[in-house]
């Protein structure tokens, strides 16, 4: 289930925020695709992310 946050994620898979953000911003830019909506308060899933997924 998506937690919507990088927090509660990092937490529940057991990686730092910074190794997510380190895994997912290359991924984005090998792809030429945003996959996340990013905010202060929430990440969210782009629609190139949900016809990817």
């Amino acid at each position: 289930m998506p937690t919507r946050s990088f927090t509660r994620t990092t937490a529940q898979i057991g990686v730092t925020q910074s190794s997510l953000c380190q895994t997912i911003l290359p991924l984005e830019q090998r792809l030429d695709l945003k996959l996340l909506n990013r905010t202060t308060r929430s990440v969210v899933p782009t629609e190139a992310e949900e016809q990817l997924f």
